[in-house]
């Protein structure tokens, strides 16, 4: 399971494990769509590493992201996540 928490990350547990992501502090503009994004980020990540911790690590990074702005356009620069402060390891 996945425990959405809000501004406090997420929590992933299993019967093997339980961890806490921790989500860093950041501006709030819009918070729609928030655990959308860590669904999706999420699953799309375990496809491509099968590593719980990195996929939500990585997910709660995108999710906070999400809410500086409204929408998602902002976030459509991340097509390319392989640089700078936007480095991702999963692509």
């Amino acid at each position: 399971k996945i425990i959405k928490m809000g501004k406090s990350g997420c929590k992933y547990i299993d019967n093997e494990e339980e961890f806490l992501i921790v989500a860093n502090e950041t501006e709030v503009m819009d918070k729609t769509g928030a655990g959308d994004v860590v669904a999706g980020v999420f699953l799309a990540v375990m496809a491509k590493t099968n590593d719980k911790k990195k996929s939500l690590q990585e997910a709660v990074k995108i999710a906070t992201k999400s809410i500086k702005d409204y929408g998602v356009d902002h976030l459509c620069h991340l097509n390319n996540i392989n640089k700078g402060d936007d480095s991702h390891e999963w692509k």
